[in-house]
């Protein structure tokens, strides 16, 4: 059992990965942006916002 997860912690991961996305396509382009600076993302300054999404929901 070490280091796998089963059927419920993969479907709890995609659900709380779902509603992290659905947080983030709510946000602006400049929140994004802020975001992904507090983040540290590389890139950032040329991302368009479904970039920016992507990135911080990665």
């Amino acid at each position: 059992a070490g280091g796998r997860k089963g059927a419920r912690d993969r479907d709890r991961d995609r659900d709380r990965a779902d509603r992290r996305r659905a947080e983030l396509e709510e946000m602006s382009k400049s929140e994004l942006y802020q975001r992904a600076t507090e983040a540290s993302i590389p890139g950032r300054s040329s991302m368009n916002r479904e970039e920016l999404i992507r990135a911080l929901a990665a």
